[in-house]
């Protein structure tokens, strides 16, 4: 569950070409395009940057934006579609886990406000990682969160640990009271579905000695990201 450095630089670098390549992809991306070549642009920008496995690669919008873990299909983006992708990647024998979301078109109000909440949950559920907390209690912390929001959680955890496969201990769940400790490498990833939409962000966090650090962002996804 604790990984040295040279560990936590090859999952650095890893999330940071996953998430790069998330982004290109996107921003490449237009109205009537079809998932599969989003996901085909995502894949060969993930290549580029150095990657040498692709062990996770979901991608859907619209209708199948909502699904867990959706396979990208030949539906063409269309505006006002919400569009979702859960990748990981492996380098050096380590994985990424990233999720993202973008819009298709000028979000509705209701659609900014949302991933604004979402978001907010999701820093501030960052902002607590720190040595001697217990993940169950994290996980409770982000529950309460969401609950001030307005908002359900959608998923029976809040995020994971990773390393040499993709999910490993501690979970951060209800029953798993293992405590954090420095070295830990974690994706977080607050997830909650409304009117069949999903939101789901996350990010890969390591616990440093008295807070964490991000791993995981080349750039700024605070803002919706909007997709023409």
């Amino acid at each position: 569950m604790i990984k040295d450095p040279v560990e936590i630089a090859h999952m650095a670098k890893i999330a940071l070409i996953t998430d790069r390549a998330i982004r290109n992809a996107y921003e490449s991306a237009s109205i009537g395009r079809k998932e599969v070549d989003v996901l085909n642009t995502l894949t060969s920008f993930m290549i580029a940057y150095g990657a040498e496995m692709l062990p996770l690669l979901c991608l859907g919008a619209g209708p199948n934006e909502s699904h867990t873990h959706p396979f990208a299909s030949n539906y063409a983006l269309a505006r006002g579609d919400m569009i979702g992708c859960d990748v990981g990647g492996r380098w050096a024998g380590y994985y990424s886990d990233l999720a993202r979301v973008a819009v298709v078109g000028k979000p509705t109000q209701y659609q900014e406000d949302f991933y604004k909440r979402l978001w907010e949950i999701h820093e501030n559920t960052i902002a607590m990682i720190k040595p001697g907390i217990r993940a169950s209690d994290l996980f409770w912390c982000c529950n309460e969160q969401f609950e001030k929001r307005g908002l359900r959680m959608s998923l029976s955890h809040i995020g994971h640990s990773l390393g040499l496969t993709l999910h490993e201990r501690p979970m951060l769940c209800p029953t798993d009271h293992t405590v954090l400790q420095e070295g830990m490498v974690l994706a977080i990833e607050p997830a909650t579905v409304e009117d069949s939409v999903k939101y789901h962000t996350e990010d890969l966090i390591v616990v440093t000695s008295n807070s964490c650090e991000i791993l995981s962002r080349s750039a700024d996804w605070s803002e919706f990201l909007v997709i023409n």
